[in-house]
C-alpha cells in the first residue's frame, strides 16, 4: 500500500481554481468554511501547516453542513461540492508536476489515507473523497501516458 499523504506531501507548487491562487488543498478546504471571498483567498494561499493551524481557529465559526465558494454556498453532502472537489483536484493535477509526478509513481499500489476521519460530518474532506479523487487522476494520468506512448509508436517518433 502507498500512503496517499506521500503525493501531497511531495507536491510543492501552487494552482489556480476558478482564478484563485492556491498554494496548497488544506488552505482551499479552510477557506470553503468562510463565506468571505477575500479571507477565502488569503486561506487559499496558506501553506497545509498554517492550514492546518488556521482551521482551530475557524472551526468555531464554521457550521459544518455550508460551505463556500466565491460567494456561493452550498451543502457539504451536495453534488456540488463534491464536483468543487474534482475540479479542484483536477487544476492541481494538472498544474502541479510534482503532484502528478509523485501520484503517477504510485502505480498500481493501492492508497491508503490513515489520518482522516469517514464521516461527512466530521470532516470537510473524507478519506473516502480524498482516495478516490487521488485514484481516478491517477487512472486518467495512467490511461493518458499509454495512449501518448502508443501514439509514440504508430508515429515512430
Amino acid at each position: 500500500m502507498h500512503r496517499a499523504n506521500e503525493a501531497r506531501k511531495k507536491a510543492s507548487g501552487t494552482f489556480i481554481l476558478d482564478g484563485i491562487e492556491v498554494a496548497s488543498m488544506d488552505g482551499l478546504l479552510q477557506a470553503l468554511k468562510v463565506s468571505d471571498s477575500n479571507m477565502q483567498k488569503k486561506l487559499c494561499m496558506l501553506t497545509s501547516a498554517e492550514a492546518k493551524k488556521a482551521s482551530k481557529n475557524i472551526k468555531a465559526k464554521y457550521a459544518p453542513r455550508t460551505l463556500y465558494w466565491q460567494g456561493k454556498y452550498f451543502s457539504r453532502d451536495s453534488k456540488e461540492y463534491q464536483r468543487l472537489l474534482k475540479r479542484a483536484y483536477k487544476a492541481r493535477y494538472k498544474q502541479d508536476d510534482a503532484f502528478r509526478n509523485a501520484l503517477l509513481s504510485t502505480g498500481e499500489k493501492p492508497l491508503k489515507h490513515t489520518i482522516g476521519k469517514t464521516d461527512i460530518n466530521e470532516t470537510i474532506l473524507t478519506t473516502d473523497e480524498f482516495i478516490s479523487n487521488l485514484q481516478i487522476l491517477r487512472k486518467n494520468g495512467q490511461r493518458f501516458n499509454i495512449l501518448k506512448f502508443i501514439k509514440t509508436i504508430v508515429s515512430g517518433k
